[in-house]
């Protein structure tokens, strides 16, 4: 890895005319060559660029392994068959000047799923603007986000809440000083939806573009609400779609601890809100958080996943079929429509699993970084997931326990937003990273960090 690495470092500060084109800013001035060196580093996924290479991954590899993480390393070593996908591409590094000693603006939009999310934030972290139109009424009666229609209502929205953030702010675009715009993961239609309006905005004023990770994004906006969270922190990142373990060493530095082996701890809640009658369009975990409230928890037995393996990932979907079970022998879901506690009481036991499993993975992951990571000061959870009070409550008293600050943003900014995009931008150009537009387009899957293999 070590000798590949010096190479592509070698190979970018070298003259750009035989080289692809997405490399050529890195290397203009000397006084950027740590910097470089750094960030082709932690951006290695890039290398698998289809100007540059033919390098391919075999996606049969993947089955088993924590979803949302990157693989390419080992499977661009291992790939010995036809069955393959090349490596999309959604960042495309240009290192400028970092921006530390200046005030900035920056409008950032979010589309990579069902919310539309507008926000104008400034370096200050001051938020001067917001607009996010929901697609709840729309989805509810699919019991789920079908994405043409997510796009549909993305394309009639983007245009109003760009206008509506801009008003609340009182700016004209002229007055922003860069755009950034999530570009994955997350479904492909919906994400390029903001990706072309964000790109439009950009080109027409002459603006830097910057490429977000959704999850990164999610990982750095506990910093916007608390200025004194410094890098190492733990992320615990529960959401519809991700369920990780996430140690944040840096802007774009992220070693995954653990994930998912199938489905998110959001999707499980989804799963049983619709198992209890309580289905709405993608969002029924707080339903099920409610009507717990009102539960016996210990009415009835279920299985905590992977009790016994002494790594640092998840699963939900044996969870998922045990409470699908036992609603069947309990009737099933109109039966228990007709009893109310009965169906509080399996809301109440599938929510004791979920803090239970949360609890046990999050600990080793904190004794981990006890031992290996003693800057640790921070224990951060994020994602959708995060405004459950449960979950809330099992992080808040692992931080106490392991002597660590516990942080999360304000409910209404943990789900997907605009803000968090805006940030993450603030927080990469400070370092003076932003993306060549022309180069780059919309990921659907696109892993946040290398994952820690220690204890497989």
């Amino acid at each position: 890895m070590a000798v590949i690495i010096a190479y592509l470092i070698q190979y970018t500060l070298q003259p750009t005319s035989n080289k692809c084109t997405r490399f050529k800013e890195l290397g203009r001035t000397q006084n950027n060559v740590f910097r470089v060196k750094k960030m082709l580093y932690l951006n290695r996924r890039c290398f698998g660029c289809v100007r540059c290479s033919q390098k391919q991954v075999n996606p049969r590899q993947l089955v088993g392994l924590p979803k949302s993480v990157d693989w390419s390393q080992e499977q661009l070593n291992r790939d010995e068959n036809n069955d393959t996908k090349t490596l999309p591409c959604a960042r495309s590094l240009i290192i400028s000047e970092p921006w530390l000693n200046k005030r900035f603006v920056v409008l950032g939009i979010e589309t990579s799923c069902d919310d539309t999310g507008v926000a104008i934030v400034d370096s200050s972290g001051r938020i001067l603007g917001e607009t996010r139109v929901g697609q709840e009424a729309i989805h509810s009666k699919w019991g789920g986000v079908v994405p043409a229609l997510a796009r549909d209502a993305h394309d009639e929205a983007i245009t109003r809440c760009i206008d509506g953030c801009l008003k609340q702010a009182n700016l004209s675009v002229s007055q922003l000083d860069a755009i950034a715009v999530t570009m994955g993961p997350g479904l492909e239609l919906c994400l390029r939806v903001g990706f072309e309006s964000g790109r439009n905005v950009a080109a027409s004023y002459h603006l830097p573009f910057v490429s977000i990770h959704h999850l990164e994004a999610h990982c750095l906006m506990a910093r916007l609400f608390f200025e004194d969270i410094t890098f190492p922190f733990l992320n615990v990142l529960v959401s519809g779609g991700h369920c990780q373990l996430i140690l944040c060493k840096g802007v774009g530095e992220f070693l995954v601890l653990g994930g998912t082996l199938d489905d998110a701890m959001g999707e499980a809640y989804d799963k049983v809100a619709r198992l209890l009658g309580l289905a709405s369009g993608g969002g029924g975990g707080a339903l099920v958080e409610q009507l717990a409230k009102d539960g016996n928890a210990d009415a009835f037995h279920l299985p905590v996943p992977m009790s016994k393996t002494k790594d640092m990932n998840f699963s939900f979907a044996g969870l998922k079929t045990a409470v699908s079970l036992l609603v069947r022998d309990l009737g099933g879901t109109e039966i228990l429509k007709e009893c109310p506690q009965l169906r509080s009481d399996v809301a109440a036991s599938f929510q004791k699993v979920c803090y239970l499993h949360l609890h046990e993975k999050t600990q080793r992951a904190l004794e981990w970084c006890i031992e290996n990571e003693k800057n640790t000061k921070y224990l951060v959870l994020s994602g959708g997931v995060a405004r459950n009070e449960s979950i809330r409550s099992c992080c808040q008293q692992l931080a106490e326990k392991f002597r660590l600050q516990f942080a999360v943003a304000p409910p209404e900014w943990c789900t997907d937003n605009g803000v968090m995009t805006a940030w993450a931008g603030i927080e990469r150009l400070r370092l003076g990273i932003q993306d060549d537009m022309k180069e780059i387009d919309v990921q659907a899957r696109w892993p946040i960090g290398k994952f820690y293999q220690g204890l497989q």
